[in-house]
């Protein structure tokens, strides 16, 4: 009897109490409790948007941190499109911020490039150099020059020959510019150009960018100066192995950065999806930056090894102030050379200072200038460097050179007009270059005597 009322007490703990409120089985669980699975998948689902939102929330806050500007879908696609449509090509390499090409044709006299006005000298009796009732207007300088010529040569003309003084003649522009190039590479184009045979009656120089910060790019490779632009590298026969490594990441690191931005174009709907490529962004960009420093500075300075080709004369300079000095002084006398050059063979020289988006209280930006042209770091040189050409201006003068400061010339222009962060402007900008240029020299002739054809 004892065995069995232990069996039954066993029994009876065994079984599920009904008064604790647990069922048998599972079924049981679905028919008194049928939406509980559901409340628990609402629970996770809450959960799951409180943490994107909490996401979100902190890539809104990190972006303005990091920044200190307001987040703003627009603009970070603004930035991405630009770096989409920027497809990294075999074409060169960066230096410094500058692109060198792979293909650059070398002249013995000029240095390098092929600029048009050139190619009719080999075609002497064309109809150009031989029109007696033809005005021929030369071009010079460096990309600015290169840009207003390739996009508003007809522009130029039509506004030339509503000039009085060119009603019946035929206007002829050509271009003896090219990419990059600064002083004194326009006046020995000039002077070659004249030596073969080339016939100017009028000559327009649009400069000063490149003398400031091109000048300084050679500098950084301990290059004289006055030698046209990245001379070191258009001057080496062989590149070393070092740098072939390091263009090679660059190339490669540029890829990533392109095919990032390409990627997250697609997908790039959430504030925390733009900050996460943005933030990514930012490293690529560095480490292309910061290769690009590594690669100007690979090569050693051991003047026991310059070769004088690549190098040119042992200048040193005591101060940053010392070599905008040398630089403007060589601007300033490239200048005269040309105005004398011009007044020796019966024709007129203007020389235009060329407006640029870092000259402080120039510009009053717009948003899409603001992201598409404006990089705080190019400010610096700009600023410092400029102050020196427009001191010069007064010296131009005094030597009788038609100079024209035109770097306030957009200081109530409110639509944008660059397009770059170098220097360049959209085409709505070059068609107020060309017509601040005319205007100039409509000024000029209209007080003075009348031009006559080259003979």
């Amino acid at each position: 009897m004892k065995k069995k009322a232990i069996q039954a007490e066993n029994k009876k703990q065994a079984k599920p109490s009904k008064q604790a409120g647990l069922p048998d089985n599972l079924s049981e669980t679905c028919t008194k409790y049928p939406l509980s699975w559901k409340k628990r998948l609402l629970n996770n689902a809450g959960l799951l948007l409180m943490t994107l939102l909490f996401i979100e929330i902190i890539s809104f806050l990190a972006y303005g941190i990091a920044t200190n500007q307001f987040f703003s879908f627009a603009d970070l696609s603004s930035k991405r499109s630009l770096i989409v449509q920027n497809v990294p090509a075999d074409e060169g390499f960066v230096v410094g911020g500058l692109k060198v090409p792979w293909k650059v044709p070398i002249h013995p006299y000029y240095g390098f490039g092929k600029p048009q006005g050139f190619d009719f000298l080999q075609q002497p009796d064309d109809g150009i150099q031989n029109d007696p009732k033809g005005i021929i207007v030369v071009i010079t300088g460096g990309s600015v020059a290169f840009g207003l010529f390739n996009h508003k040569k007809a522009l130029l003309q039509e506004y030339l020959q509503r000039i009085p003084v060119f009603k019946d003649k035929n206007i002829h522009i050509l271009l003896l510019g090219y990419l990059a190039w600064k002083q004194p590479q326009q006046v020995t184009a000039l002077t070659y150009y004249l030596a073969m045979g080339g016939k100017v009656d009028i000559v327009i120089n649009l400069d000063g960018h490149n003398e400031i910060v091109d000048t300084n790019t050679n500098y950084k490779k301990d290059v004289y100066p006055a030698y046209p632009w990245l001379w070191y590298y258009l001057a080496s026969n062989t590149i070393s192995a070092g740098e072939l490594r390091l263009i090679g990441e660059i190339r490669y690191w540029k890829v990533l950065r392109h095919s990032l931005a390409e990627f997250i174009d697609k997908v790039a709907y959430g504030v925390s999806t733009n900050v996460i490529w943005f933030f990514f962004d930012r490293l690529f960009e560095s480490g292309i930056e910061q290769r690009n420093i590594r690669l100007s500075k690979l090569q050693s300075r051991d003047k026991n090894s310059r070769t004088f080709s690549r190098f040119g004369p042992d200048r040193d300079f005591e101060s940053l102030q010392a070599r905008l000095e040398f630089s403007s002084d060589i601007w300033r006398t490239s200048s005269i050379q040309l105005n004398r050059i011009m007044k020796a063979n019966g024709g007129d020289y203007f020389h235009f200072l060329q407006p640029n988006q870092y000259v402080p209280q120039s510009k009053h930006f717009t948003q899409q200038e603001r992201i598409q042209a404006y990089d705080p770091r190019r400010a610096k040189a700009i600023e410092t460097g400029y102050p020196y050409l427009i001191a010069a201006s007064s010296q131009l003068k005094a030597q009788e050179v038609k100079f024209f400061d035109l770097t306030a010339m957009f200081k109530d222009v409110e639509a944008a007009v660059y397009r770059d962060t170098c220097c360049h402007f959209n085409d709505f900008g070059n068609e107020l270059l060309a017509r601040e240029i005319v205007t100039k020299i409509a000024q000029y002739y209209a007080n003075n005597a009348v031009l006559t054809a080259a003979e």
